[in-house]
């Protein structure tokens, strides 16, 4: 199917068939900030019940792509001093809830700008 030049969607995305026919444009890897939201809610609501792959996609969007990922753990930089770090760990397809709370309070650091 060959995209008119209007409508091309750049490098790193891709376009879905939205409803009545619109066409939306998301990230290729899923990071829009829509999904973003969605599990930010569900992570607020119950921190325990967050999969790892849903906290690190978080993760990625606020912080980047991860210093660390080689064992069950991701370390991402955080933009102030101090601890500048967050570390997630998979535990059998699960975040840790207490790491989902830190995630949480990073990103609200973050968003007041302090």
């Amino acid at each position: 199917m060959v995209i008119p030049p209007a409508r091309r969607v750049g490098a790193g995305e891709k376009s879905i068939a939205g409803q009545a026919g619109k066409s939306q444009q998301i990230n290729a890897s899923g990071k829009g900030m829509n999904s973003v939201a969605k599990i930010m809610a569900r992570m607020k609501a119950n921190p325990a019940g967050v999969r790892f792959s849903e906290l690190k996609k978080v993760c990625e969007y606020y912080f980047g792509r991860p210093r660390q990922s080689a064992s069950s753990h991701c370390l991402f930089k955080t933009p102030w001093h101090g601890d500048p770090r967050v570390n997630i760990q998979n535990h059998q397809g699960k975040a840790k809830p207490y790491q989902v709370k830190q995630v949480l309070l990073a990103i609200e650091k973050i968003e007041v700008g302090t």
